[in-house]
């Protein structure tokens, strides 16, 4: 008689066949290819395709012809009249006749003349999350059969299948995704033995090896879910997959969650940021090194101190802060940090914009809901000005590496691991003090004579591109009148003088970078005296 294994094999043949098997010219290798999936034996090959193809088996075309021949049976049973048949082509019949109907359940015409409607409905119905169909589009698209190759999305409907503890899924992807197998032999070997399939299960371990015995046990989770009648084992819900196997949440909340009659805080969980991982970003250290040309000890100093971003979810790690006055400096290390990083995802937090609402323990909680998933997430956050003593205790609680691994929401009443992100801090001398126990705190210099003096060309140049205004001009006193501000007065004198006469012709002398800078002294409160001095320049 026919094994376990042997009947999945032929149910998932059965079904291919009849959804494309007409538009497939080799049967031979269509059978092959599930054959080889689920470890049917040389030997068997041959003998088993060839009572497929027996004239009996080929004329079951229909469930109508199936749930015929069904009563036929029946009716000569009921007369007590032995029929002759075979056990095994009973079987086959009884396994086609199960695929036939699965495919009709789903309104797949089994005699559409046409290849590419044939493949479109396929397609619709394993992208619509029916786990049998998601196996069979993940094979053909494997091997280019009936429809264009394509391994790496077909490894995908097969890896959905495989998460929603589908037999068939597991199997094919031990077959296809040989550089990630022990996914799959976890819960394969997990699910055959509850099933009582031990020697399959050895035949399982004789060709891919032994299953961690320390993998994850999301599956056994899903299957409560089962049990529970929570979802369906024929149709993939992404929504809960993404819950039950996410690293980020802890087991036994995922559970609570999965298994409540409250569908809400299940739609809040799965809301949640739940594929963050310790994935690194590329990391180029180029653009922080370039930030002061005068001063490399001090730039090298800052890139190697990002550059253990990797030891970020240990106990004792220290984030990197720059502490500076001078904000024109701090906001030229938070770009380079934001370039260092290009494929990350950089969020800005000003801790002192922070409110009540930002720091609710639900999924709208300002560290939570600035994640993106399956991205390296930086979050640069700078502390300077006013900061409330509670927004000021949740941004420390965040520098930790323990308190973001355990991030504690009490809405959905989950905990979730934050500590893939990497906090970078920034801020003035007052705040560093109260930063130097929990950050790796980097002093920036001020800036040196050499640097004020081509300071003001470069920040006129970033200001000619951000307002797009080439058409104003620098005499060529200007610099040198510039140089003698700090580098936070240039910065406001340009950013003012061009932003103005973005839209004219016009030339910044020595007179206008006075104007201005009287101008900002006001807006600011600092001027003082009259015809006298200014805060930090005297004429």
């Amino acid at each position: 008689m026919l094994g376990y294994l042997t009947e999945i094999m032929l149910h998932t043949y059965f079904l291919a066949e009849a959804v494309v098997g007409r538009f497939c010219g080799d049967k031979r290798a269509l059978f092959g290819v599930f054959a080889r999936i689920f470890l049917l034996p040389e030997e068997e090959r041959e003998r088993l395709f060839g009572l497929v193809r027996r004239d009996e088996i080929q004329e079951l075309k229909s469930e109508q012809l199936y749930m015929q021949l069904r009563r036929l049976r029946q009716f000569f049973a009921m007369r007590g009249e032995q029929r002759e048949e075979d056990p095994e082509t009973v079987r086959l019949l009884d396994i086609k006749g199960s695929a036939l109907s699965l495919a009709e359940r789903y309104k797949l015409p089994l005699t559409e003349p046409v290849q590419a409607v044939a493949c479109e409905n396929l397609l619709a119905v394993a992208e619509g999350g029916c786990v049998p169909f998601l196996v069979i589009l993940g094979a053909l698209l494997g091997e280019g059969i009936v429809m264009g190759k394509d391994p790496a999305r077909g490894l995908q409907n097969i890896r959905k299948a495989a998460e929603w503890n589908s037999i068939e899924g597991l199997f094919a992807g031990l077959a296809y995704d040989p550089d990630d197998r022990s996914r799959y032999l976890v819960p394969l070997s997990g699910l055959l033995k509850r099933l009582g399939h031990d020697e399959t299960a050895r035949r399982v371990e004789s060709v891919y090896g032994k299953a961690d015995p320390d993998g994850g046990c999301g599956y056994l989770l899903l299957e409560k879910a089962f049990a529970q009648g929570i979802v369906r084992r024929d149709l993939y819900s992404k929504a809960h997959a993404r819950l039950i196997y996410s690293t980020a949440v802890d087991e036994k909340d995922k559970e609570a969650v999965i298994l409540s009659p409250n569908k809400e805080l299940f739609a809040e969980a799965s809301a949640l940021p739940l594929k963050l991982s310790f994935t690194d970003a590329p990391f180029d250290p180029a653009p922080l090194i370039a930030v002061r040309p005068y001063l490399s000890r001090e730039t090298e100093d800052v890139a190697a101190r990002i550059e253990n971003f990797d030891l970020r979810g240990i106990d004792g790690y220290c984030p990197v802060c720059l502490s500076s006055e001078s904000v024109y400096m701090t906001e030229r290390y938070a770009a380079a940090v934001r370039r260092a990083f290009p494929s990350a995802r950089v969020e800005r937090v000003e801790v002192s914009d922070m409110t009540e609402y930002d720091l609710e323990p639900t999924q709208n909680n300002l560290f939570v809901r600035g994640c993106a998933e399956d991205k390296f997430n930086v979050y640069l956050m700078f502390f300077r000005g006013e900061i409330h003593e509670r927004v000021f205790d949740a941004a420390k609680n965040f520098l930790k590496s323990a308190k973001r691994r355990r991030f504690r929401l009490v809405r959905p009443g989950v905990s979730i691991d934050l500590s893939p992100v990497l906090p970078v801090c920034f801020c003035d001398a007052e705040w560093e003090k109260r930063l130097e126990g929990l950050c790796d705190v980097v002093r920036i210099a001020p800036l040196s004579k050499e640097e004020k003096s081509w300071l003001p060309a470069e920040i006129f140049r970033e200001k000619q591109s951000v307002y797009g205004a080439n058409s104003v001009a620098m005499a060529a006193v200007a610099p040198a009148v510039l140089s003698e501000y700090t580098a936070d007065e240039i910065d406001k004198i340009l950013d003012a003088a061009v932003r103005e006469h973005r839209r004219t012709a016009f030339e910044l002398t020595d007179g206008d970078v006075k104007k201005y800078y009287r101008l900002i002294c006001e807006k600011h409160n600092t001027y003082y005296g009259f015809g006298g001095g200014y805060n930090g320049y005297h004429e």
